[in-house]
């Protein structure tokens, strides 16, 4: 059984990079919080500009302890998130980012929601896409990213992994996890597709339940300096959502789900669903006929066919937006 009293300890974990445009307007909603965290936990990756000056400066007035990283060397947002993760002594760990805002309740809900619930390893919420001016933009991380109402009722039902599985479904800013589980999900894979956030949801999705709080706690910035970002929303976004995904893709997806297996058949103490190791499997059987499919289009819908006949593709989420990916070429 991991932690889940009331005198949970919380660290946040934030990377930087070049962030001084907007890292004062996070730094500042962090330290707002109604429930404030227990430290913050900064892993600077070798930042050019003012960010490493403007973060020690925040040290000498924050109301929590503030433990700085300067990287020697650039990691990338995943290493960097990585390398600040490792170093959070909380019982439960909460992403940042640097150019977002917290609404001031964020952690305290994500703390209720763990308190209320010991099985749950994993919470994350909703967010409010914004400009660069924080100006709503008139949709929220759920809609961008395609998550509706089945995929959260399927999450609240206990079967979350059948919709993690998929990856762009949390945002890293929206969630907390149980620090007795850093130890599953790190490192990271190598594998570009899934980034750090998608892998901490599927791995502990395996092992633990998963809440979510389905209201934005976050106002997620969209900006053209970001390194990582939700999609856009509305026609042009659901027309790139019907694109092929690319065999590079799909090979990531493959070698990222691979190497979760491999972790999860020897996790211990967490004792592993056999249900979630086949649902897995599945997942790496369906994408590796994908990776396969033939260049010719006729070859390639009979192919795609096959598999839609056989309950492959609907036995995945948004199984249309797939097949037509594949049958597209």
């Amino acid at each position: 059984m991991v932690e889940g009293g009331a005198n949970i300890r919380i660290s946040v974990a934030l990377s930087t990079y070049n962030g001084e445009r907007y890292l004062g307007a996070q730094l500042e909603s962090i330290a707002a919080q109604s429930r404030l965290p227990d430290e913050l936990v900064v892993r600077d990756d070798c930042s050019l500009d003012s960010t490493v000056e403007r973060l020690v400066a925040f040290t000498r007035t924050a109301p929590f302890e503030v433990r700085l990283q300067a990287g020697r060397d650039n990691l990338g947002a995943v290493g960097s998130f990585g390398a600040a993760i490792s170093a959070c002594r909380g019982d439960v760990i909460a992403l940042a980012d640097q150019d977002d805002v917290w609404l001031p309740d964020k952690l305290a809900r994500l703390e209720a929601t763990l308190v209320k619930n010991r099985d749950v390893g994993l919470v994350f919420s909703d967010a409010e896409i914004v400009d660069s001016e924080l100006r709503p933009m008139g949709y929220t991380a759920f809609r961008a990213f395609g998550v509706g109402g089945r995929d959260l009722r399927r999450i609240a039902s206990g079967d979350a992994l059948s919709v993690l599985i998929r990856g762009g479904i949390v945002s890293g800013c929206t969630l907390a996890f149980r620090a007795a589980y850093r130890d599953l999900v790190l490192p990271f894979p190598k594998a570009g597709w899934w980034i750090h956030d998608g892998w901490i949801a599927l791995m502990v999705a395996a092992v633990a339940d998963v809440a979510v709080v389905p209201v934005p706690l976050v106002k997620y910035r969209r900006h053209p300096l970001q390194e990582l970002g939700a999609p856009e929303s509305g026609v042009r976004n659901q027309l790139a959502r019907t694109r092929p995904a690319g065999r590079g893709a799909l090979i990531d997806s493959i070698m990222a789900l691979s190497e979760a297996q491999r972790r999860l058949q020897r996790t211990a103490p967490f004792r592993v669903d056999e249900r979630s190791l086949r649902l897995i499997d599945r997942r790496i059987q369906h994408l590796n006929k994908r990776a396969a499919m033939p260049a010719q289009p006729l070859h390639r819908v009979a192919a795609a066919a096959r598999s839609l006949a056989s309950g492959e593709y609907v036995d995945q989420p948004r199984w249309i937006r797939s097949f037509a990916r594949d049958i597209l070429g």
